[in-house]
């Protein structure tokens, strides 16, 4: 059985769901992490599970996680959108102690990626409306890796090369934010 929000995105031409495309991406990035000596706890390792956005959140908050990084794929009825995106929590009441160290790691993870990669910067973004975030006591970010809904990032999204520059790129901005803070 494989689970899915119902919101995933899926590939325009690969067909591939968005969950299966960034569980590698997601497993990828966990081996280079632990190259560099980082702990990683997963939130899921296949794609039978099935999760709230605040049961991930809480997984990260017991495991006391110095980052809380959700992978993801973007999606838009303009097949022409494209590049990467990452976000944070804005400042709230719930966010409040998170939301600065939060747009730190943004920043460098999201820099690190594009420069890896070469694809478009759509910028870091401040979001309030994510329950991942919301329910997160953690400093947490989310990175759009690319639109399934292009037809060239879909293909470059289900590529093994460019799923490791991903993770490589991820891993040197969260590597970078450890070490800065």
């Amino acid at each position: 059985m494989r689970c899915a929000p119902l919101s995933s995105a899926t590939g325009i031409v690969t067909g591939l769901p968005e969950y299966e495309v960034v569980l590698q991406i997601s497993m990828n990035l966990k081996e280079a992490l632990e190259r560099r000596g980082v702990k990683v706890v997963m939130t899921r390792t296949t794609n039978d599970v099935n999760l709230s956005n605040s049961e991930r959140a809480r997984i990260a908050n017991r495991a006391k996680a110095d980052l809380f990084v959700r992978v993801h794929g973007d999606g838009s009825p303009d097949s022409s959108t494209a590049g990467i995106t990452t976000l944070y929590p804005g400042k709230t009441k719930w966010t409040a102690a998170t939301s600065e160290p939060s747009r730190r790691a943004a920043q460098l993870v999201h820099r690190a990626v594009v420069a890896q990669t070469g694809a478009a910067d759509r910028g870091v973004v401040a979001r309030t409306d994510l329950s991942g975030f919301n329910y997160a006591v953690v400093p947490s970010i989310l990175i759009e890796c690319g639109f399934l809904s292009n037809p060239v990032e879909d293909k470059l999204l289900s590529s093994p090369h460019y799923q490791d520059k991903l993770a490589e790129g991820m891993a040197k901005g969260i590597v970078r934010y450890l070490e800065s803070r």
